[in-house]
């Protein structure tokens, strides 16, 4: 009877330390689990805003790009007066079909203008308070 009550003692022991053990393993499971967790989400959070910030450099160097090209534009018809060439409007038509504007128009100092349509003919000495009026 004796042994039998030292093993149950001990038994009981075992058990409550099983239990302890089960319970610690179970809080550090959990426990690296939201660590890891959190590393996932903040590992995702920082390639985003590296994208993002990638993104936004690239679009400002293509910003940039384009306002370089549109500047060169401008200075080539302020230089060779191009405007005033009777061929003008279907160069600007011909520009107008090379590319996905839908309309391109010009205006010189007078505020005087052509426009070139996509599928339509140009139009000359357009006024630029008559085009604004229609916008």
């Amino acid at each position: 009877m004796m042994k039998s009550k030292i093993s149950q003692k001990k038994m009981g022991k075992i058990i409550v330390m099983s239990f302890v053990i089960v319970i610690i393993l179970l809080g550090v499971g959990i426990s690296l689990r939201i660590h890891l967790n959190n590393i996932v989400k903040e590992s995702a959070m920082t390639q985003v805003n590296e994208e993002i910030e990638q993104y936004a450099e690239t679009l400002q160097q293509q910003f940039n790009n384009d306002f370089q090209i549109l500047k060169s534009f401008a200075s080539f018809f302020e230089i060779d007066k191009i405007y005033e060439n009777q061929q003008f409007p279907d160069i600007l038509k011909k520009a107008n079909e090379q590319n996905d504007f839908m309309t391109m128009m010009f205006f010189n100092q007078d505020k005087q203008g052509i426009i070139a349509n996509l599928n339509q003919d140009s139009i000359s000495y357009q006024s630029l308070s008559d085009v604004q009026s229609e916008i």
